[in-house]
Order: C-alpha cells, then structure tokens, then sequence
C-alpha cells in the first residue's frame, strides 16, 4: 500500500469532511472532534462516489485501482486495510465516526488534488444531500450499480465474500448517485 495512496484519501476526506460541515452547519473543528457520523463504512461508499462519478474523464480510478464487492458494497482495499490498521497519519476513522488526529499536511499530486476537488464538486452538484445520508443507505445506492450485481454475483457463485472490480466496469456503467 503506498503512503501516496493514503495521502490522496486523507485528502479526499477532509474534502467531505469539509463538506459535511458546512451542510450540517457544524463547525468544522467539531467535525475534527468527532461530532460526525463519517464512519468507515460512510467513508468507504462516499469515496467510491467520488471515484466513479468522472471516471471516464479522471483517473482517479487509476489511483486508487483496487475495487473490489464485497457485501456492503464497492471498497478500495487497499484504503480498508489501512483504515483498519490505523495507518492513516491525520485522521482515525472509526465505526462511528472521524477524528482529527495529526496535522494535516497533504503531500499529494497536484492533477490528482484537481481531479478530486472537481470529483467532490461535481458529486455535490449531482445530490448535495449524500454527505448527510446513512451509511447503510449508501450501501444500497451501491447495491443498485451493475458493478457490484455483478461482481458480487461472481463471487457468491464461487462461494465468496469479494471480488475485484474491473476499472472499465465501473468507468462505462450508468452512474446512480440519486436513491430511487
């Protein structure tokens, strides 16, 4: 797993975090503290989002290149692992929430930094709301994305849990950012 890796996420959080803030009208240092929901789970969905969303323009799904389905929906493994090994240097993210925990100091590629302030604008403008929606709601607006069908589908008839998702899937399927 690279470090620039985490970097790029790190930055893409606090972008949501940022975001969060200021549809929930919280100030962004209680954000810092804690008083979010942005949980793993959350993270994990909204970051898919921001992947897919100008994923036929970007090449944010060249950075972060490993997707994979697994029951709760699309995952960058490689961004789970180091969640759950607590390997991220400016924020912990939790079951329940997002803590500010290290200065927060991006050391990022500067088109990858575009590409992602252009991905979250452009997720803000398709649904404002999906910051503020529940995980498990996010899971099952991920559920609707042929992505996951079939993939997951793929790996249930081999009697398991993941599967990797093809990039291309992902770049040329119908975008679903809306609940139905």
């Amino acid at each position: 797993m690279s470090e620039l890796k985490n970097n790029h996420f790190e930055y893409l959080v606090d972008k949501l975090s940022r975001w969060y803030s200021k549809n929930q009208h919280i100030p962004q240092a209680d954000v810092y503290q804690g008083n979010n929901d942005l949980s793993k789970l959350k993270l994990l969905k909204l970051h898919f989002f921001v992947c897919a969303i100008n994923s036929k323009s970007n090449s944010l799904l060249e950075v972060f290149d490993n997707f994979v389905a697994m029951p709760y929906g699309h995952v960058e493994l490689d961004l789970y692992n180091a969640i759950n090994n607590n390997e991220l240097k400016a924020f912990r993210i939790s079951s329940d929430s997002l803590t500010k925990i290290g200065n927060i100091d991006f050391n990022i590629n500067a088109t990858v930094k575009i590409e992602i302030d252009k991905a979250v604008n452009d997720l803000q403008s398709e649904n404002q709301e999906l910051i503020t929606a529940d995980a498990l709601d996010l899971v099952d607006l991920s559920h609707n994305w042929f992505s996951w069908q079939s993939m997951f589908g793929l790996a249930r008839k081999e009697n398991r849990y993941i599967q990797e998702i093809p990039q291309e899937i992902i770049k040329y399927e119908s975008k679903i950012f809306s609940f139905i």
